[in-house]
């Protein structure tokens, strides 16, 4: 068995501690955390008690694939509000995969007696495996010991940023702030969407748990994306909340429809279909198509992506009319930085054509995972964006 503490100091009061903590998720730091739902919540004795369920996942050692089939796992926090002692204790176990290691955490927040304006922190965790076979039981118990405490850092960091985020005195529908939630909701749905085809067998213990899990995913992802498209239009409405909507018809047989300036540009959210019959849905700035949008061409091409001046620039997802794709980032307009290629059987190509690419060819092989997910979740936000308007 493995021990693990961690102390650390919140620079906010308790009773603001305990407000953020039911809104830790989602943030930037947040990435191995899918889902959250509370099961159970009741008021014992003047303290209140809750049970939640979330879905983590999480990247193991190569040699554990044959072990550990699946990267998706079920947690159970329990957790008690004393509002007289000012403290809040959680309790959190994994339900999934507790045959080959076991991780029990405990954490407690308490006022700090010598500065009411700041909440002490101090963490615990039991790591211990009972994996069948003896030898393997160590290495797991540190390799998990080892992503515990920098899932920990993470953790901490994600929680100051939510603190600072509620309870700063810059307006809370700040643009920046719902942009970096709305992106963080779009990355959580497109990673609970590529469980959703997993099989569960072998994820927890009994088979009333898998198909809890497997409602959980289900039920979470479409909650996901509706947060992240509903935070992004927040988002956009506050940036934009003196922006003019109309349509308007140019000489040369295209139209726009969408928001304009008090200068009569196009700026905000709108929709322009040029005469070839092309049609773009998305941001414009200054009258050029810039931010997250979506085009598609008259031959049926289409691109998912972020914009600049005009141009595809920065992560974004093309497909070829002969349904070809290319996820990854973009540079004036052309295939240009690291990504993949998916051809229309939906192979990637022998060798795989993952790697760098410059002016539409490619350079060399890589692995790209970071850009390509990237670029995926930013097609994600653009098509929400293009749904809602």
């Amino acid at each position: 068995m493995k021990f693990y503490e961690m102390g650390i100091v919140l620079k906010h009061p308790w009773e603001q501690v305990v407000q953020s903590f039911w809104q830790r998720y989602p943030n930037p730091y947040s990435k191995h955390v899918l889902t959250e739902d509370t099961v159970q919540r009741e008021l014992v004795s003047g303290k209140l008690r809750s049970v939640r369920f979330l879905t983590k996942t999480g990247q193991g050692p190569r040699w554990a694939d044959k072990f550990v089939p699946h990267q998706l796992v079920g947690i159970i926090e329990e957790s008690i509000v004393d509002p007289k002692k000012q403290s809040l204790t959680t309790y959190t176990r994994n339900i999934g995969y507790n045959k080959i290691v076991s991780i029990t955490e405990k954490v407690e927040y308490h006022q700090d007696p010598t500065n009411p304006q700041q909440t002490l922190v101090q963490r615990q965790a039991w790591i211990e495996s009972q994996f069948h076979i003896g030898t393997l039981r160590r290495p797991i118990e540190a390799f998990i010991y080892d992503r515990f405490r920098k899932n920990c850092s993470k953790a901490s960091n994600g929680f100051q940023w939510v603190l600072s985020k509620m309870w700063t005195k810059e307006p809370v529908n700040s643009p920046v702030i719902l942009n970096d939630i709305a992106l963080e909701a779009a990355r959580r749905a497109t990673t609970i969407a590529s469980h959703a085809n997993a099989r569960l067998s072998g994820l927890v213990g009994t088979p009333k748990d898998q198909m809890f899990i497997s409602k959980s995913c289900a039920r979470k992802a479409y909650f996901v994306y509706v947060e992240a498209v509903r935070t992004l239009t927040m988002a956009l409405d506050a940036e934009n909340k003196d922006a003019v909507y109309g349509s308007f018809k140019y000489s040369d047989g295209s139209e726009y429809i969408g928001e304009w300036d008090q200068n009569g540009q196009r700026h905000g959210v709108g929709q322009l279909t040029t005469p070839d019959g092309s049609v773009y849905s998305g941001q414009f700035k200054l009258g050029l198509c810039s931010g997250l949008g979506v085009l598609v061409f008259s031959d049926g091409a289409r691109y998912e992506g972020t914009f600049s001046e005009g141009w595809f620039h920065g992560p974004g997802a093309f497909w070829r009319s002969d349904g070809m794709r290319y996820e990854g980032e973009f540079r004036g307009g052309r295939i240009w930085g690291q990504g993949l290629v998916t051809f229309s059987d939906e192979s990637n190509g022998f060798p795989r054509h993952e790697g760098y690419f410059q002016d539409c060819r490619f350079m060399r092989r890589a692995k790209c995972g970071d850009a390509i997910q990237r670029a995926q979740k930013v097609a994600l936000m653009a098509r929400a964006l293009c749904d809602e308007h």
